[in-house]
């Protein structure tokens, strides 16, 4: 019975620091307010997240500076799952979580 409640309190501490970790690099890595000049673009776009994160993208001159707004947005979106597939290619994941993943940079 001891090892169900260790288990349980294991998991539920396991849980809360994977959302905190997920909330950090949400936040951490997207530059959400200013300006940016990008090349490749014909007009103005703007890029506008509602109070959910959901990116809502205005291009005012054609439908390619929209598309070329939407990469923009999906690889800040995506950037952690691309950091983490890098790491684990590389063998580097340790760098990041210590010696607990050091075993796997190793497997990897």
């Amino acid at each position: 019975m001891k090892f169900f409640k260790y288990l349980l309190y294991a998991l539920i501490l396991l849980l809360v620091i994977l959302m905190l970790l997920v909330i950090y690099c949400h936040f951490a890595a997207k530059k959400s307010e200013g300006n940016i000049k990008l090349s490749g673009i014909y007009g103005p776009v703007s890029i506008q997240r509602d109070q959910y994160g959901i990116p809502h993208i205005y291009a005012l001159k054609n439908d390619q500076d929209a598309f070329f707004a939407l990469g923009y947005v999906h690889a800040q979106d995506r950037f952690w799952q691309m950091e983490m597939q890098r790491r684990i290619e590389q063998g580097t994941l340790s760098e990041i979580f210590g010696k607990k993943a050091l075993d796997k940079d190793k497997f990897l």
